[in-house]
């Protein structure tokens, strides 16, 4: 073999381990535009020695500061996107905040995430905002919980659909041998008439409000259950309180303390059976 052949051939393998080595990479930091919503695959694309769905595995959305799946406008809310699977322990996902037309639904944040970042994609003429793994902090036992933020939409939006979509991968650094699953999620806009009807027909009053640090609530004469949960929220969506409250008949008020809470604007969330209540209150020191 001459030199200049050796040389040639040294060169194309090079490449071939950079181009393989950069696939590599970029498949472990997570891929836009595969999350399984309209327009899209679910990374099964390339990952497809196993069926969709199939092995056992899941992948779910979640919200510890969203009940019922209605979100208020501008309001930040933690979503949760878990993929598992038995006997895994490295994972994937991605995400997406779509409205009808298909185009993004709020704002993705992964700024304060410890294993999420943010990329784009375009499709179907959309450009569109994912949240996806980010190297090296995607390994768990079975299981992995991918945090991240989504701002809700101005008033008058409507519906969003989340969108996501998990790989259980069996750390072999390519796409064979992987399990893909896909979840998605209805997220309604809160309906302010609704609120104004309830307080209408007085079923609860929370009053003072502006309040330096208490408040107190009064139920209405029957409530659904004699047990209600009481949740207060920063104005980032953030949880910074919850506790029960019993709001049976003998019982149909009751005192809470806010002392322990800052100066500023938080949302009082209530929620009895069917019956939810979500109030703005202002706490002034």
């Amino acid at each position: 073999m001459n030199l200049k052949r050796f040389i040639a051939l040294l060169f194309i393998s090079t490449v071939g381990i950079i181009i393989f080595s950069t696939s590599a990479y970029t498949n472990n930091n997570g891929r836009p535009g595969n999350t399984g919503s309209p327009g899209e695959n679910a990374c099964n694309q390339c990952h497809n020695s196993n069926a969709l769905n199939s092995g056992g595995g899941s992948v779910s959305i979640s919200s510890p500061n969203m009940p019922n799946w209605n979100y208020f406008p501008g309001t930040t809310y933690t979503i949760n996107v878990k993929v598992k699977k038995a006997g895994i322990g490295k994972f994937g996902f991605g995400f997406e905040a779509l409205l009808p037309s298909g185009a993004n639904g709020g704002i993705i944040q992964t700024v304060n995430s410890p294993n999420a970042k943010t990329l784009a994609s375009t499709v179907l003429g959309n450009s569109r905002t994912n949240a996806v793994h980010a190297q090296p902090n995607h390994f768990g036992t079975d299981s992995l919980v991918f945090s991240f933020e989504w701002i809700a939409p101005a008033a008058g939006t409507g519906s969003i659909t989340f969108y996501a979509a998990g790989n259980a991968t069996n750390s072999a650094n390519n796409s064979s041998g992987d399990f893909i699953y896909t979840a998605n999620q209805i997220v309604a806009e809160a309906s302010t008439i609704n609120v104004q009807s309830m307080l209408a027909n007085k079923k609860l009053t929370i009053f003072p409000n502006p309040t330096t640090d208490f408040i107190s609530l009064s139920f209405p004469e029957s409530m659904e259950q004699p047990n209600a949960l009481l949740q207060i929220f920063d104005i980032s969506g953030k949880l910074v309180h919850h506790q029960n409250i019993n709001c049976a008949n003998n019982n149909n008020s009751k005192v809470v303390s806010l002392d322990f809470l800052n100066a500023g604007a938080y949302f009082v969330h209530l929620q009895n059976g069917a019956y939810e209540h979500q109030e703005k209150i202002m706490i002034v020191k």
